[in-house]
């Protein structure tokens, strides 16, 4: 059933039903989202040994399903002008539970799709990306800062065994 869920999505979803669609997702990433918030605020849910898992099991599930709802939201922002006040209101607590997974990959995927998106719709707007991204970091909370910080220092065991990856794949 899992994997005749897009063919089925992709069948039914159309024209004014793909919109409605996206609206049911992006109300259901929004719940889960505004959980995951509330798990790391309350219920201890702040570190890398328990991190938040909103309406899901796995934190990294939780980290990917927020990423494919953020980056819907923002297609929304950015192309359906007539539409923009449902995901303006989500949007905040996507990406601030997407933060808090600490889930880095899921951070890079949201960033490189959004910016994709944004280069699409107005290349102009990438130049505020920089200054976007400072004040995210700055508003963060420490343990997000840190995990970002972490992800690109050399001294971290996890990106030293990468960097000798890339290492022996250029070799080969």
């Amino acid at each position: 059933w899992l994997f005749l869920m897009v063919p089925v999505v992709a069948r039914f979803a159309r024209g004014r039903r793909a919109v409605t669609t996206i609206d049911v997702i992006m109300a259901l990433g929004a719940a889960g989202a505004l959980v995951g918030v509330i798990q790391y605020a309350m219920l201890g849910y702040d570190h890398l040994n328990e991190r938040p898992t909103g309406l899901l099991t796995h934190y990294m599930t939780f980290a990917g399903v927020l990423m494919l709802v953020t980056c819907a939201a923002a297609a929304r922002l950015l192309f359906f002008t007539g539409q923009r006040v449902w995901p303006a209101v989500a949007m905040p607590a996507l990406v601030a539970a997407l933060a808090l997974t600490l889930t880095q990959n899921a951070w890079v995927g949201t960033l490189v799709a959004v910016g994709c998106l944004v280069a699409v719709r107005q290349v102009k707007l990438l130049l505020f990306a920089p200054v976007v991204l400072g004040l995210a970091f700055l508003v963060a909370p420490a343990e997000v800062r840190d995990r970002a910080a972490r992800g690109f220092s050399p001294e971290t065991e996890s990106n030293r065994d990468r960097l000798q990856m890339l290492a022996m794949g250029a070799d080969m």
